[in-house]
């Protein structure tokens, strides 16, 4: 049997762009803790962004440039 390793590496885009997007994720939960309000859809959409174009740029320049 043949077996595949896959090695994730700290140039992987893939490991990369999770961690952008679980530091975002921490970073705003730790935000709505100290707001007593309710999201509004601004709200959430403006998270939503928050949490992916983090994601994206660091996926895009450790795939083009690492």
């Amino acid at each position: 049997m043949s077996e595949s390793r896959s090695s994730v590496g700290l140039r992987d885009p893939e490991y990369l762009a999770t961690v952008a997007g679980t530091v975002s994720t921490g970073g705003l939960f730790f935000y709505g803790a100290l707001v007593d309000s309710a999201p509004s859809a601004d709200v959430i959409g403006f998270v939503l962004a928050w949490v992916f174009v983090p994601m994206v740029v660091t996926h895009e320049v450790a795939r083009r440039w690492l």
